[in-house]
């Protein structure tokens, strides 16, 4: 504050001034002047609020006027406050300001030398880019403040590239627009007028338009040893340094790293009452802009400003994903309960009918040809064919809508079935926190030193306080996501995170989360009052209109509901029913058909003996009765030689 009042003191002694009274040159008309080119920047900023500020009662002009311009805009239906230039009354001015439902102007009326210097210690110490300024200053202050736009070497105003500040300049008839641009003070020709005329603005482009640019200024970017990687110097390896690069391009300005040494984003601690990590070089205004996103928390908000968010999700619990139990009933699961009793129902009575239409035809026996009915029914329903097709129309309509049914069901139950199958389904041991919290074979565990830690510190939610008293010991928390995800793949340990957080990283473990429901948003975080809050601001906002800010989501990180790390496949004991119905039906018709090749066997070998047995018995009667014939033959001949004896 010494150099700046050696600055104003240097100025003083260039000019001679003249102490000539500032109201006493004031005639009506030239306060209705002053009131109607007000009036219409005013209307060219679309504010409906002005805050005129003179240096005190001391100079009784200035009030005067002050109070005469405060009559004629709350006449006009303008919010209209007026203050005086000291430091006390800079907290009663940022209370009007939100006071306001637009953007305040604030008329700054310099009568002398000292309102300037009284001026230039006021927008030093308050937020010199939230108001519109326009000075206004006479005779005696007038050549100072000239001065001061012609020096563009000089910034005793503390101007910045966004500051709209406005000189009405009554000599040159002009309004200048006061910003810095590069390291230099640049006043540019906004409007001009003629006498008793509305101001004629001369530059129509769009103040977002003017200044887009830093004009190759170096800012100091902080960061560390990234969630996402170690951050080089100089290089793009992660995501939140890609938007940096981006916006170095877009706004043109050089980066400087300024890197933490400590591994954190930054925690309060209460017993210091102060900030760790890169929070801390925020807050001490060693960095111009954070290099890394960063949580968004009310906490966090009170001492930073952040820009607009880059990423909205919620928070997740991830977990080592457990082994996948047996689920005999899934398959069936497909249809609903009355879709499989209709089915049963059309197999059980189909047949029926189709055997009483053959009946009538009087084609086969009743009990052979119900069983052949059933058996191609359930062919039908299996999706095999017919070995004949019925030749008469009654018989052909029904099997037409039994195969139109069966083809139907036999979709819709694929379709159902597989998306049941291919869909991630993780069942976890637990379905809230509050489970969580009541089980003891998980550790939890959270990332050190963070906003996520600063929430279950500060919070009073007697679930987050459970959790947060078994977390592990500080000195064990991971450090950053690689440490964390391999303390979860490891062991038994539920990490809370972000699901923004998950990137494309290999893990070596399959891993499931629970949705938390609470939601989160990250994004760039600057130093409290920044002024290069609105610049980034507005650039982000053309990042996710020209979908940059889309592609680098999609290149680092993970959606949630189909991400590789999280997605499951179809694994053996999903289809495991189907398995076990297709094995044992191929040993039940292995078992059946040895039975029939053993009874086939057993028939042809009873066959064989009964016929070789009937076989000899009629051999040996044929022989018996050979025999009797021949000894009744001897006989004869015996008798009969004895007869000739």
């Amino acid at each position: 504050m010494t150099s700046v009042i050696a600055n104003i003191l240097v100025i003083l002694t260039l000019h001679s001034f003249s102490s000539r009274n500032f109201i006493d040159a004031e005639a009506p008309a030239r306060i209705e002047n002053y009131f109607r080119i007000t009036k219409n920047v005013l209307e060219y900023y679309s504010s409906s609020c002005i805050i005129i500020l003179h240096n005190g009662f001391e100079e009784k002009s200035s009030v005067s006027l002050a109070h005469s311009l405060s009559r004629l805009f709350s006449e006009s239906m303008f919010l209209t406050s007026t203050m005086s230039l000291l430091e006390e009354n800079n907290n009663k001015i940022q209370k009007q300001w939100k006071a306001c439902n637009t953007r305040p102007v604030q008329l700054v009326l310099l009568g002398s030398s000292e309102s300037v210097t009284n001026f230039a210690r006021h927008v030093r110490i308050s937020n010199i880019d939230y108001p519109v300024w326009l000075i206004l200053a006479t005779e005696e202050a007038r050549i100072l403040v000239n001065g001061l736009r012609k020096n563009p070497d000089s910034n005793i105003l503390g101007l910045t590239e966004v500051t709209e500040m406005l000189h009405l300049s009554f000599s040159e008839r002009m309004v200048y627009e006061w910003h810095l641009q590069g390291n230099k003070t640049r006043a540019d020709e906004l409007a001009s007028w003629k006498s008793d005329e509305n101001l004629v603005f001369q530059v129509k482009q769009d103040i977002r338009l003017r200044r887009n640019s830093l004009y190759g200024k170096t800012l100091k970017v902080g960061g560390h040893q990234s969630q996402y990687g170690t951050m080089q110097l100089g290089t793009i390896d992660d995501f939140s340094a890609e938007i940096m690069y981006e916006l170095s391009k877009a706004v043109k300005f050089n980066i400087q790293y300024v890197m933490e040494n400590a591994e954190a984003y930054g925690s309060w601690d209460y017993r210091t009452k102060r900030w760790s990590g890169v929070m801390h070089m925020l807050t001490t205004k060693q960095i111009d802009v954070a290099g890394i996103v960063l949580r968004m928390t009310t906490e966090r908000a009170r001492d930073v400003d952040f820009a607009i968010p880059i990423l909205s999700s919620v928070d997740r619990l991830y977990i080592k994903r457990p082994e996948e139990p047996l689920r005999w009933t899934e398959s069936f699961q497909a249809l609903s309960p009355g879709i499989w009793a209709t089915i049963g129902m059309l197999v059980l009575t189909t047949p029926i009918l189709l055997t009483i239409i053959s009946l009538v035809k009087k084609e086969e026996v009743a009990g052979h040809l119900i069983i052949q009915d059933y058996l191609q029914v359930l062919g039908i329903y299996c999706q095999q064919g017919l070995t004949h097709f019925p030749k008469d129309f009654s018989s052909k309509l029904a099997y037409f809508s039994i195969f139109v049914s069966s083809l139907i069901t036999y979709s819709a139950y694929s379709g159902t079935l597989v998306s049941n199958l291919a869909v991630s389904n993780d069942e976890l041991p637990f379905s809230s926190l509050e489970e969580f919290a009541a089980q003891s074979t998980y550790r939890f565990i959270f990332q050190y030193e963070g906003a996520i830690r600063d929430m279950f510190v500060s919070s009073t939610d007697p679930v987050l306080r459970k959790l947060y008293l078994m977390s592990d010991k500080r000195e064990n928390l991971p450090r950053n996501l690689e440490e964390a995800f391999t303390q979860v793949c490891n062991g038994n340990a539920g990490f809370y995170v972000e699901s923004i957080s998950l990137i494309k990283m290999k893990l070596s473990c399959k891993i499931a989360s629970l949705n938390t429901g609470r939601p989160s948003s990250i994004g760039i975080a600057l130093p409290k009052h920044s002024p290069y809050k609105e610049l980034i601001n507005r650039n982000l906002q053309k990042f996710r209109e020209n979908g940059i800010i889309h592609r680098l989501i999609t290149k680092y990180f993970v959606n949630d509901d189909s991400n590789e790390s999280v997605r499951t496949e179809t694994g053996f004991w999903s289809i495991a029913l189907a398995l076990v119905l297709f094995g044992s039906g191929m040993i039940l018709s292995c078992v059946i058909l040895l039975t029939e090749v053993i009874i086939f066997h057993w028939r042809t070998c009873g066959c064989c003996s009964r016929l070789s047995t009937e076989k000899s018995d009629d051999n040996h009667f044929t022989r018996s009765s050979f025999n009797q014939s021949r000894k009744s033959t001897s006989g004869l001949r015996i008798t009969r030689r004895e007869f000739f004896t």
